[in-house]
């Protein structure tokens, strides 16, 4: 079966990110720190996944991905991901304007809160025509209290 869209190209992140949690002991050795390294260069945000995701949210995550699922959150992780990297590559004076819009670039260049993840998140609210807290909380579930109000 050919997987299409979102779950396509988010099933290597969660192949990978089970690994690394199955892997996790060697995290602290430089060749581990490397392997993060890299995996934090292509997901940007997929470490703070790795870190406060269960192993049966990752596991569930994957299946999604492996099945062809097309839930909202799919779709959001993907333009997250390609958001998240446009705006480190703007913070780095390296802007794509194929990617990304002038408000999007003005937005991280100036975050809410001093955060990137604000500008990301408000620009996926818009696209998707969701809320950006919800957006955040889904794929970022809080440990405490909601991100809905954090604009």
């Amino acid at each position: 079966m050919k997987l299409a869209g979102a779950a396509a190209t988010l099933l290597p992140k969660y192949r990978q990110m089970r690994e690394l949690r199955r892997q996790a002991a060697r995290d602290a050795d430089a060749e581990g720190r490397a392997v993060l390294r890299a995996f934090a260069a292509a997901w940007p945000g997929g470490l703070k996944e790795l870190d406060t995701l269960p192993g049966d949210e990752i596991e569930r995550r994957l299946e999604a991905c492996e099945t062809g699922d097309d839930a909202p959150w799919m779709a959001w992780m993907a333009r997250y991901h390609e958001l998240a990297r446009a705006a480190l590559a703007i913070r780095r004076g390296e802007v794509d304007q194929a990617a990304v819009d002038a408000a999007f670039v003005q937005a991280v260049k100036k975050p809410n809160h001093g955060r990137i993840n604000v500008a990301v998140f408000a620009q996926l609210g818009r696209e998707f025509g969701a809320e950006p807290g919800a957006i955040w909380d889904a794929l970022f579930p809080p440990r405490g209290k909601s991100r809905r109000d954090y604009r």
